[in-house]
């Protein structure tokens, strides 16, 4: 029976912490490399999107600038309100050329304190 009260009280007590839990918003953005062309430089920053989209939470961590400390281990994941642009660039030798603005929108749970 002290088992039972006891497996009871832990599942509770992780429910009850769960359910504290408070999501979080941010975003980062990231430029792709230099393009020829305004297609290409989209193609790139979609397959960059793409690509973050694909990796799992720990990884996305090193990949893009969170809130280091706060957020909770498996919870950062890449929002559908991300999006990519083209923007027009020239080189430092007046070459033109295009590179993809990748706009990472970011959501996480806040890592409850310990305190």
């Amino acid at each position: 029976m002290k088992a039972l009260t006891a497996t009871i009280a832990t599942t509770l007590l992780i429910a009850s912490m769960g359910a504290n839990a408070t999501t979080r918003s941010t975003s980062d953005t990231l430029v792709t490399g230099f393009e020829p062309t305004k297609a290409a430089a989209y193609n790139a920053g979609i397959t960059k999107l793409n690509q973050l989209k694909s990796v799992p939470s720990n990884v996305l961590e090193y990949q893009v600038e969170a809130p280091l400390g706060i957020v909770e281990s498996g919870t950062l994941k890449v929002t559908d309100d991300s999006f990519v642009v083209a923007e027009e660039r020239v080189s430092a030798n007046g070459q033109k050329g295009y590179v993809g603005i990748v706009n990472v929108g970011l959501s996480y749970e806040e890592h409850e304190s310990d305190n």
